[in-house]
């Protein structure tokens, strides 16, 4: 029967053809083309009587008209009797770049001899059906997509970062106060250096009335400067440690009097906006020489606290 054929390259080889056999020219090697298949029965030395009933069978089975150039054959099929009693069929085919061989052992002792033409002739049809299929549902590589460009970075949703700080200026209400009694509170304008991550630089100045000094009334100033260490004086928030020189400077008609003193202390900031700072200051100082200024002396330890805003750039 006829059945229409994808278009293969099918590639036969016959097994145990005998260089010195061709020589003599004692092989009978059949070959037949029907429906784009290329059928070849062997080995040589078969009766030429078998092969040529295998021949029609299969021709028969694959298609009721032979091609007339084997040469563009679509399919070979090669059957080998080299056994009597066992048929050798092998299929190979090629489509495009796909190839696909099937090789067939069949038992033929329990069939009668005028039925193993036709035997063999439906198992070559059968094998050439089943390369036909496998070929038909080959897996397709698909085409390569176009190399995606890299997705866009999208806006940051986090807080933006915020710039880093050089330097503040800013003021606070400071309050000095002595073991021996005097309290002294005013206003102090501030102004801080940050060298680096790690380490800035303070300087305040302001000047201050005295709650608890009797006597005459008396003007005073405070001021000093000092260097502050902290894991990050650059952070929105944070805490420090200062290390510095403190000094105040009292007129009570008609003497000046004044002293420096050594400080050591701490100070912490938050951020109250992206350039702003809320900060506290603590240090306690020692008077080199007391603060005297009659009829009382300031003298003893001097603490000294602050509350400030503080704008950075």
């Amino acid at each position: 029967m006829s059945r229409p054929l994808i278009a293969l390259s099918l590639s036969v080889s016959l097994l145990s053809f005998g260089a010195v056999a061709r020589a003599e020219g004692a092989a009978f090697d059949p070959e037949a083309c029907v429906a784009g298949v290329r059928v070849a029965v062997g080995p040589p030395t078969i009766d030429p009587a078998t092969a040529r009933q295998i021949l029609e069978q299969i021709t028969s089975e694959l298609g009721p008209q032979r091609a007339s150039r084997c040469e563009d054959a679509a399919t070979r099929v090669d059957v080998d009797l080299a056994d009597p009693d066992r048929a050798r069929v092998v299929v190979e085919a090629q489509e495009g770049e796909a190839r696909r061989r099937i090789e067939r052992t069949i038992d033929l002792a329990p069939i009668a001899e005028d039925g193993r033409a036709l035997a063999i002739a439906i198992a070559v049809d059968e094998v050439a059906r089943e390369v036909r299929e496998q070929l038909a549902i080959r897996p397709r590589i698909p085409a390569p997509r176009p190399p995606r460009s890299p997705p866009r970075s999208e806006p940051e949703l986090a807080t933006p970062r915020l710039r880093r700080p050089s330097y503040g200026l800013g003021s606070a209400l400071a309050l000095d106060a002595f073991t021996t009694g005097q309290v002294l509170v005013g206003p102090d304008a501030r102004a801080v250096a940050l060298l680096g991550d790690h380490v800035g630089v303070v300087a305040h100045g302001g000047v201050r009335g005295a709650l608890a000094w009797s006597g005459a009334h008396r003007e005073a100033w405070a001021f000093g400067a000092s260097l502050e260490v902290a894991k990050d004086t650059r952070a929105p928030s944070g805490v420090s440690g200062t290390i510095g020189v403190d000094g105040w400077l009292v007129r009570a008609r008609p003497d000046v009097v004044a002293t420096i003193a050594p400080s050591l202390g701490g100070a912490a900031w938050i951020r109250l906006a992206p350039s702003l700072r809320l900060t506290l200051d603590g240090r306690a100082a020692l008077p080199v020489v007391p603060l005297r200024a009659a009829p009382h002396a300031a003298s003893g330890v001097a603490v000294s606290w602050s509350l400030g805003v503080l704008a950075t750039f």
